[in-house]
This record gives C-alpha cells, sequence and structure tokens, in this order.
C-alpha cells in the first residue's frame, strides 16, 4: 500500500517564480482526508474541470458503490498552502496485455464517463511534473492506467514528463464523445447540427404527429431525485437490448446504487436534469441528465423499444435541444462512443483515450508490448470491418 507518512511519497518541483509546489500522497479514509474536500470542490467550480466527473462528491460515489473493497488514495499537488492540483487513482491487480500486473488505475471506470489530472487551470506542465515525481518515486507499480482521457488532456502533461524520464507511455483511443454547440438563437435551435441530415430531422415532424394519434405527448422535465422517477429510468433502461446483453443498470446493485446517489448529489447541487417523454403519462425517452455550468450532459439514456418505428428517443433529443436553447446553455455534451443517433444533431467529437506509463522493469516492458499488440489489433479489426464510431 502507498504510505503517505513515508518521505518518498514527498516530491519538491521548483518554479522560476521562486515558489515551489508540493506533491503528496493522501490515503482516502485518512480522517484528514475530508479537510480537502472544500479546496477540491473550488477547483472544479470554474475552469478546465468545472464538469461534474471531477468533482469530490462523483469520485466518492464511485468509491463506495463500484470500489467498495479498495483504499483509494490521491496525488495532491499543493502551492504553498492552497490545493491547486489532485490525481484519485486506486490500486488493482489486473490482467493488462495478458499478464497480471499491478497498477495505478485512475479511480474510474466505463460509468467515469471522462478522467483527467485535476486543477485549477494554471501552471499544467508545473502540476503534472509535480504529481508524477510523487509518483515516480513510487517503485511497486508496473503500470499506471488512466481511463478515457480527453486529449489534450492534463494527463498528457502528466505522461510527457514520465517520458522525459525514459518512461514508456502508450495511449490507446477510446471512445469519440460527440458533443453540440448550442446557438443562443431560440428561433433556430439547430443552426449548428450537421446539414446532411436535415431530412432525418425533418421527418421527425411526421413521426410525432403519428406518435400523437397514439395518445398524450409530453415532454417534461424533473430536478428532484425522486425515488419513484429513478426507478421508472431504470426499469427503462431495461426494457430492451441492454437487458439482454446484461448492460443494464438495474441488473447491477452497485450500479443502481451509483446512479441513485449520483442523482441525489445532483439534486443538492442544482446540477440534475431527469427529461422525459410520456405517452399517456408513462415514459417511453428518458435522460439522465447533468447540468453544470452551462453545458448539459447525458451519462445515460433510455427509450421502450416498442415504440422504435416513432424514433422517440431523437424526438425527446428534439425537445431537450430547444429547451436548453432556450435556457441559455452552451453546449450539449452526449458523452459515450460516437453512435448514428448521435450523428443526427451533430457531427463535433472530442476524442479520448486510455492512458499507460509502464514502470522501466522487466514486466513493465513485457505489458507495453502487450498493450500495443492489443492496440493493434483493434485497428486492424477496424480497418476490415469498419470502426462502430465511425459514420
Amino acid at each position: 500500500m502507498l504510505d503517505p507518512t513515508t518521505p518518498s511519497s514527498e516530491a519538491i518541483v521548483k518554479m522560476s517564480s521562486s515558489a515551489c509546489m508540493q506533491a503528496s500522497i493522501k490515503e482516502w479514509r485518512d480522517p484528514q482526508f475530508s479537510e480537502l474536500l472544500p479546496e477540491w470542490r473550488k477547483l472544479t467550480e470554474k475552469g478546465i474541470c468545472s464538469e461534474p466527473f471531477y468533482q469530490p462528491e462523483w469520485f466518492e460515489a464511485f468509491r463506495v458503490n463500484l470500489a467498495p473493497k479498495l483504499n483509494p488514495h490521491v496525488v495532491t499537488v499543493h502551492k504553498g498552502d492552497e490545493l491547486i492540483g489532485l490525481l484519485p487513482l486506486m490500486r488493482t491487480r489486473k490482467v493488462a496485455g495478458r499478464l497480471p500486473a499491478r497498477t495505478i488505475q485512475s479511480l474510474s471506470n466505463l460509468h467515469s464517463c471522462r478522467f483527467d489530472l485535476v486543477h485549477d487551470g494554471t501552471a499544467k506542465d508545473e502540476v503534472a511534473g509535480a504529481a508524477w515525481n510523487c509518483l515516480r518515486e513510487k517503485s511497486d507499480w508496473d503500470v499506471i492506467e488512466a481511463r478515457d482521457v480527453p486529449t489534450k488532456g492534463n494527463f498528457e502533461a502528466l505522461m510527457k514528463c514520465a517520458r522525459a524520464d525514459g518512461f514508456a507511455t502508450v495511449v490507446w483511443p477510446t471512445r469519440r464523445m460527440p458533443y453540440l454547440p448550442l446557438t443562443l438563437d431560440e428561433q433556430d435551435a439547430f443552426k449548428n447540427c450537421p446539414e446532411r441530415f436535415k431530412g432525418s430531422r425533418s421527418r421527425l415532424k411526421g413521426k410525432e404527429k403519428k406518435l400523437r394519434q397514439e395518445g398524450s405527448l409530453e415532454f417534461t422535465l424533473t430536478r428532484e431525485a425522486d425515488p419513484g422517477m429513478l426507478e421508472k429510468f431504470f426499469e427503462l433502461e431495461a426494457s430492451g437490448w441492454k437487458k439482454q446483453n446484461g448492460s443494464a443498470i438495474s441488473l447491477s446493485a452497485a450500479l443502481v446504487n451509483f446512479y441513485t446517489r449520483v442523482a441525489q448529489i445532483a439534486e443538492k447541487q442544482g446540477h440534475l436534469r431527469l427529461y422525459s417523454l410520456t405517452l399517456h403519462g408513462m415514459p417511453i425517452a428518458m435522460h439522465f441528465g447533468l447540468q453544470m455550468n452551462g453545458v448539459y450532459y447525458i451519462p445515460k439514456v433510455a427509450y421502450d423499444e416498442r415504440y422504435r418505428k416513432f424514433s422517440p428517443g431523437l424526438l425527446l433529443a428534439k425537445y431537450v435541444i430547444q429547451a436548453l436553447a432556450k435556457d441559455g446553455v452552451t453546449c450539449f455534451d452526449f458523452l459515450g462512443p460516437s453512435m448514428e443517433w448521435k450523428s443526427v444533431w451533430t457531427s463535433y467529437v472530442r476524442e479520448h483515450a486510455n492512458c499507460y506509463i509502464f514502470n522501466r522493469t522487466f514486466r513493465g516492458k513485457l505489458l507495453k508490448t502487450g498493450i500495443e499488440m492489443g492496440a493493434q489489433l483493434r485497428r486492424l479489426k477496424h480497418r476490415f470491418r469498419g470502426d462502430p464510431q465511425e459514420h
């Protein structure tokens, strides 16, 4: 285990301003850890890390529900007494490149949406350097893995520091997350949507008209983490193919608890947005949405496949985009991989990747080879069968 009390966990980076940055490792269960939370929250209130996924409450919900047997730790970077950067991590023994590995992994997984080194937007290279020096001093790891890191994100600066010290790195492209910049022109909420799908969007009017012939159709918004509303969402999400392939939230008590907790936190902070399209009072499409600092995010969506011919998911997206433009929201972040239904609304994507740093050991070199081979095989597969994220 990482010991936050040992001198080796300290790293000092001198700055040209003669000030210094100090990085250290703190165990999540350390009684003094709670003192960091107000400063951590401050780092995510504005700037480049002002997203729900970087807030301490998000990581706490993940730790309690999706990593309960682990004891995560956080690399913190201070400038004097001020917290200016941190990196939430966890230790695992997992198979990487077909080899068991002592892994330091980002405190995240598929349900975390994205991950990065959190900092206040200033002195990125110095913050990354301090965090890296702290990790470098620990020799009891084979690979450091950060999942779904935005391209040109803060973690890339940390990898640059590792390469400068002779440590090998690999970047494995993962999800191409679509987003739509929204116009503040309420008369044309779809101004930034791709022209080539204008016909598809126009056909939604006919589908909506036919759907209204089936019964009373309503578009609603709930900002409370009402248990009944959340249960409806989980049921709707599990009503189709997700239940069949075993990926539905309701099939895992841990996931139900995680998303319920996220909803409760978001309600308290004013970020929760549960949009619904209902027919006869029953939801046929829903968004588990979050809105923060003028950006709307959808970690999860669901629709009733019995109404597939009416495209209820697209109809709901249409209503949501119009509502967001009216409320002055500047961006719709679809999250997740690029998919056909998302391309109807946007051609903008934000690239993400899994980032790896390998220790300078024999096992580290083997792991690097395994990860590189895996990435090459996937590229070959996409070359011959097509990339599911390309349209």
